[in-house]
């Protein structure tokens, strides 16, 4: 399923980049992205070593060309060893041209395989924290839902107490009047001292 779908080279993705700090890499990671970053620059110095070896035989052929014919003063035996020399070369460029197309043909291929590997490894870590994270955010959800029932109960008692202390305050009051009341007040209440 990988192969049909067109997965970016991943070490070149800032999104990839974003999911994963050094430290969150494991060593199996740390090598398969090492292994993508070592396609990606073979590849490139396929790429580039292909260009350059293709100029080479071009400017041989060239010279080849050029070399058909004798040049005055030019013995035809020193015309002939640049011809060979140039010949030897343009083989020698062959054998390389085919090599390097050979690799170029062949790395994305590995380039892909790399890639997909560390997709997946990268896959698994991935669903692993989030697997960790959820089963994190189940324990905090049923702390906090405990804690808000201890709170509702506590607001319960608090609203409870506060209105028994109203209404005894309230019938010692109207038992015992205002001017009596001042003094258990400054004798008993929150202001009041004890003797």
């Amino acid at each position: 399923m990988l192969r049909k779908h067109k997965v970016p080279i991943l070490t070149l993705d800032e999104h990839w980049h974003r999911l994963f700090t050094e430290e969150d890499k494991t060593e199996r990671l740390k090598k398969l992205e090492m292994e993508v970053n070592q396609f990606l620059k073979k590849r490139g110095k396929a790429n580039t070593d292909l260009t350059d070896v293709k100029k080479v035989k071009a400017r041989l052929m060239q010279n080849i060309m050029e070399n058909m014919e004798g040049t005055d003063g030019e013995s035809e035996r020193m015309r002939e060893k640049r011809m060979s020399k140039s010949q030897k070369l343009i083989k020698e460029a062959n054998d390389k041209i085919a090599r390097l197309e050979y690799e170029v043909e062949e790395l994305p291929d590995k380039l892909t395989e790399a890639n997909i590997d560390l997709l997946i490894e990268s896959v698994m870590l991935c669903y692993n924290r989030i697997n960790k994270n959820k089963e994190e955010i189940d324990e905090m959800a049923d702390w906090i839902e405990g804690i808000r029932t201890e709170l509702k109960r506590k607001l319960i008692r608090k609203q409870e107490m506060e209105e028994e202390n109203t209404l005894i305050y309230s019938n010692l009051h109207d038992m015992l009047g205002p001017e009596l009341i001042g003094y258990f007040d400054s004798e008993y209440g929150e202001d009041g001292g004890e003797d």
